[in-house]
């Protein structure tokens, strides 16, 4: 009966409707004779096309079924299921995280979530934000009983968002003390933190199954890989390896020899990273970064100290050029689905850190619109040139703002007509 999807070594062969229909209006023809009527105004040419829709929807949802074993196409609790053969999970909501300078009297302690009582603070749009790893403002230093302040007035600490999922956080936004405490005066976001995450996406999710395919392994870069994209309240990462005996510089980040770079864009404690480079990288192998991480073997003893790196935030910007005007209402969805694909929220990829940014991936985020487009380009300076892509140094991440509303109309996407 060539109405039934037929298997092959190479897949599932679906027939179309007008296979369908054909076959059981040859199943009407041999059980009423050939003079029976099909047409579709008959009784029996409506109950042959009732019949036609009911074998295609069946034969649809046994198609969806079959796509549920590819780990590249399945999605829901079939995809979480296969996840789970390679020991991971789908990662919950995400806090959003920015970093915050706190300006006040040299020696103020600003406790951070472990702490308890944690700093706060708030934002213009009213949502809270909490320290994660506290700090002492002016960053004390003692020598020889001595102490020396190294940021005399200020301490740079990381914050997010109280709330999960994506709490705007755009630059110079998240600057109010909510809870005051002494010696503490002021704070603010120099630049734009990264917004948060609704649970976990298939795509996302997917991409990180593969890199999580070293799991179970040691002494590689990919088993570092995959200890890090399985930390709770990791964001992004990006790492490398200098497996030379000579110092290298890539893509802006200096090497040394024999070493990894770890870069982790998270509100992850260090021990947490501390202990995936403990368990994960090879004996004797360097690191490298800006950040300090120590992990204490409770059997011997040891401590190990490790390097890691956060990125810096790279403003974006995306400029869109119409043929002919559209509504402020379309012109700010049209911003707001922008924004959604850089930021992953429409099943795309997210835009990580040190990745080159193609404007051609925004394309598909208009079409729905109906709209005619003249060009769309990226750079990192808002008045242009604009480019058709945007390469990044490896520690940079790129950031497009908080999520356009029409309150805040989103100025790192520009929308303007016939260059205008």
């Amino acid at each position: 009966m060539t109405a039934n999807l037929t298997i092959t070594e190479n897949g599932i062969i679906s027939p179309t409707t007008d296979e369908i229909k054909s076959d059981i209006q040859g199943i009407f023809v041999n059980a009423f004779g050939s003079d029976l009527s099909l047409d579709d105004a008959t009784p029996q040419g409506v109950l042959i096309d009732s019949l036609a829709q009911l074998k295609q929807a069946s034969n649809s949802v046994l198609l969806y079924l079959s796509n549920q074993f590819d780990p590249k196409t399945a999605t829901g609790i079939f995809q979480d299921a296969l996840a789970n053969l390679y020991f991971i999970q789908r990662k919950s909501a995400t806090h959003s995280i920015v970093t915050c300078r706190c300006t006040g009297v040299n020696g103020t302690v600003l406790n951070g979530i472990s702490d308890g009582n944690p700093a706060l603070a708030q934002s213009t749009n009213g949502d809270i934000f909490e320290c994660v790893v506290g700090g002492t403002i002016g960053n004390p230093v003692i020598s020889g009983g001595v102490t020396t302040y190294t940021t005399s007035g200020y301490i740079d600490l990381v914050f997010r968002a109280k709330e999960l999922g994506p709490i705007p956080c755009g630059a110079n936004t998240v600057n109010s003390v909510y809870q005051a405490i002494v010696g503490w005066d002021t704070v603010n976001n120099i630049s734009s933190g990264t917004v948060g995450l609704l649970e976990e996406s298939r795509n996302a999710f997917e991409q990180r199954r593969v890199d999580s395919l070293a799991l179970q392994a040691t002494g590689s870069l990919a088993a570092v890989q995959a200890g890090i994209a399985n930390l709770s309240g990791i964001e992004d990462y990006k790492l490398w390896e200098n497996p030379t005996g000579n110092t290298v510089t890539v893509s802006g980040v200096t090497l040394k020899p024999h070493s990894i770079w770890v870069c982790v864009n998270s509100a992850v404690s260090a021990d947490d990273v501390a202990r995936v480079l403990y368990d994960n990288k090879s004996a004797g192998c360097d690191t490298n970064g800006s950040q300090s991480c120590t992990y204490y073997d409770n059997a011997t003893g040891v401590s190990y100290n490790y390097s890691y790196d956060n990125p810096t935030n790279q403003n974006v910007y995306v400029h869109i050029d119409l043929a002919e005007a559209v509504s402020n209402e379309t012109k700010l969805e049209i911003k707001q689905a922008i924004w959604d694909n850089f930021n992953g929220l429409d099943g795309s990829k997210k835009i990580s850190i040190g990745e080159t940014i193609y404007a051609s991936r925004f394309l598909a985020s208009l079409i729905k619109f109906g709209v005619n487009i003249l060009s769309v380009g990226v750079s990192d300076v808002s008045t242009g040139p604009w480019n058709n892509s945007l390469e990044f140094n490896m520690n940079l991440l790129p950031v497009v703002g908080d999520r356009p509303t029409a309150s805040v109309p989103g100025t790192q996407i520009i929308v303007e007509v016939d260059g205008s």
